[in-house]
């Protein structure tokens, strides 16, 4: 068999940071591996097919993501070059998969704050979260983690935002608060609105679903940063009565 399909490289526009360029060679015209295309028909006859060699490079490393081999038989075209992966701009996180974090406070709400004695705030983190998406013919699966923490309070005493890397934690009662992520001091009566604004960033990792090779693993980069911002939260802050020296101590109008 002869084939008239010509051989081809293409430079394919890449996820961020993983220029890709796939390319077919026939076997005689590359220096991979023989291919042996020889069968027997049904009817005993002997078909020979035109071998080639597929390849997908990541052209910034060199590394070789796939080199396999293809036999081309009569009536059947060898493969065309895939489409372009998208980017990470073309693919929708579903932010119920990477969650908002809820507010923890103390004093709790329920409590109300009180006017110049701290407030803590700490939050709930299970640690990293798996997400993925698919577009086909191409998956990406990604790892994202809690880089960065911000409570914006808005109220009586103006805004104020609260910045943390960690969720931290509930500080007992009687404790100086060291284990809480953020501390904020309301001077002022009223009512304030709290939001949590948690950035999560970590890394995808991209697989071509080849329909005739399977999966291609094409390798892992930065997934840049994804901001959720949860529910606000209505914080009642009243005035100070009494609070006790020493303690966390006070006592409700």
């Amino acid at each position: 068999m002869q084939s008239t399909s010509p051989n081809i490289g293409v430079d394919l526009d890449g996820p961020d940071g993983l220029p890709l360029r796939w390319a077919r060679f026939k076997i005689a015209d590359s220096p991979g591996a023989p291919v042996s295309c020889e069968r027997i028909e049904a009817d005993g006859a002997q078909t020979f097919g035109v071998p080639w060699l597929i390849t997908l490079t990541n052209t910034d490393t060199g590394q070789l993501l796939s080199a396999r081999g293809f036999c081309e038989w009569p009536g059947v075209p060898p493969p065309p070059p895939p489409p372009p992966p998208p980017t990470r701009t073309d693919i929708e996180i579903d932010q119920d998969q990477v969650f908002a974090l809820e507010t923890g406070l103390n004093p709790p709400v329920r409590k109300r704050g009180v006017s110049q004695l701290p407030t803590w705030f700490w939050c709930s983190n299970d640690g990293a979260v798996d997400v993925d998406a698919t577009l086909p013919p191409y998956r990406a699966a990604a790892v994202v983690e809690v880089v960065e923490l911000t409570w914006t309070v808005e109220g009586p005493d103006g805004q104020a935002e609260l910045v943390a890397t960690d969720c931290g934690s509930e500080p007992p009662i009687d404790s100086d608060g060291a284990s809480a992520a953020a501390t904020w001091t309301p001077n002022l009566p009223g009512e304030s609105t709290i939001t949590l604004t948690t950035t999560w960033s970590g890394t995808w990792t991209y697989t071509y679903l080849d329909p005739i090779f399977g999966a291609i693993d094409l390798g892992t980069f930065d997934l840049g940063a994804i901001s959720v911002t949860s529910a606000p939260v209505v914080y009642d802050v009243y005035e100070i009565q009494t609070v006790g020296r020493g303690s966390r101590s006070y006592v409700e109008p």
